[in-house]
């Protein structure tokens, strides 16, 4: 049943993420009016935002402006020059006010909550309700930096209401000056669960994401393939997402290099893998490896979570949090190369049985805890907490 005189929440964000297309994906357009607001940096939008404007933009009212797209791309690069957002900062704030939010939703750190810090005293001034939301590194890597730590740091004194992946980001922020309310909630929008495909035994298929960036270690885990070939043997190695230097290198491997390796290259305006072929990659593998300097809970390891697929993720992620005692155990210690190999060789040694086990295990926890359902029950209560008492 429709509510009238719905909220009016602006979200603003990446709209070239996967995660805020399943995030705003996951929101009750009979509660709340949302209104979407690019960040700057692309002039373009995820094909899953898309399709949902398209299918859904009738009832949801999401709006963004090609043009806006246009200009803050541009202004973006200006603004690198001169080394400050003031100009789209003050587009933001005069769009924000002009169609009288009742709430703002900032849906991570550098790209979009750093836009409130020009005019932070503004937002505080104002009547609106101010969120944030915590992405992977936003604090426990940048908030090391001293540049970012000031940033970080106004964001979080100006915002009533946060949200964050994990308790390790919950207490980063308290110690970095927020007083508000904060929730526990998947960035991503939470997962699929389909515990009718859970049989582990037979899969051969080892998954390795292909991030090669500033927190991306792929390189390192394919020189951990090559050095220990004879664990992979008998298995596909299959990169998803890879970067295009380390498809150079899986392609200057020898032709008779004795492990079946096969990459799905990541472009930056278009996916080589639909939502569907990913979670069908998941479906098929028996590990999923990720190795990075830092990451939130990782929504492809709280995929392979829900497809019955280990999950072996770098310990500077927070997926511990999310996981069982068994499935903790294959976990590396620490981030070098060597304890990854034997995080993987203890989980290749696992029986048929144990191995069925542990994916069920995995399933019934993701279904309870990091569904779409579950996820999206705790976004709505997240936006009614913001928004209850408030006056128009």
């Amino acid at each position: 049943m429709q509510v009238e005189n719905r909220r009016k929440i602006l979200i603003v964000g990446q709209l070239t993420s996967v995660h805020l297309s399943r995030w705003v994906s996951s929101i009750n357009p009979n509660m709340f009016e949302v209104h979407l607001y690019g960040s700057g940096g692309n002039n373009w939008v995820h094909p899953e935002l898309d399709s949902l404007l398209e299918s859904q933009g009738h009832r949801l009212r999401f709006t963004y402006s090609p043009g806006q797209l246009r200009r803050d791309f541009w202004l973006s690069k200006f603004e690198k020059f001169v080394g400050a957002n003031v100009f789209r900062a003050a587009f933001l704030y005069r769009y924000a006010r002009k169609l009288g939010f009742d709430m703002v939703h900032f849906l991570d750190f550098q790209t979009a909550a750093y836009l409130m810090t020009p005019l932070s005293v503004a937002w505080k001034n104002s009547r609106t309700v101010i969120a944030v939301s915590n992405w992977g590194s936003d604090i426990y890597w940048f908030g090391k930096k001293t540049k970012h730590g000031r940033l970080i740091r106004k964001v979080l004194e100006t915002a009533h209401f946060y949200s964050a992946e994990c308790d390790r980001d919950i207490a980063l922020a308290r110690a970095c000056g927020f007083r508000g309310s904060a929730s526990k909630i998947l960035n991503g929008g939470g997962v699929h669960v389909d515990r009718g495909h859970l049989g582990t035994s037979n899969r051969t298929t080892i998954l390795i994401k292909g991030y090669q960036d500033v927190f991306g270690e792929a390189e390192e885990l394919l020189e951990m393939v090559v050095r220990n070939e004879s664990d992979f043997q008998g298995f596909e190695v299959v990169f998803v997402s890879a970067a295009k230097s380390l498809v150079r290198k899986i392609l200057l491997l020898p032709k008779d290099f004795p492990v079946d390796i096969k990459f799905h290259s990541y472009s930056v305006n278009r996916y080589s893998l639909g939502a569907s072929e990913v979670s069908a990659l998941f479906a098929e593998s028996r590990l999923f490896i990720a190795k990075s300097k830092s990451d939130g809970a990782s929504t492809m390891a709280i995929e392979a979570l829900a497809h019955g697929c280990i999950p072996i993720q770098s310990p500077t992620s927070c997926l511990s949090e999310y996981l069982t005692p068994e499935l903790k155990e294959f976990q590396p210690k620490s981030n070098s190369s060597t304890d990854f190999v034997e995080s993987i060789r203890a989980a290749l040694r696992l029986s048929a049985a144990e191995s069925e086990r542990l994916a069920f295990e995995g399933a019934r926890l993701a279904e309870s805890e990091i569904s779409r359902g579950a996820t999206s029950a705790r976004i709505h209560q997240f936006y009614l907490e913001a928004l209850q008492g408030l006056k128009r």
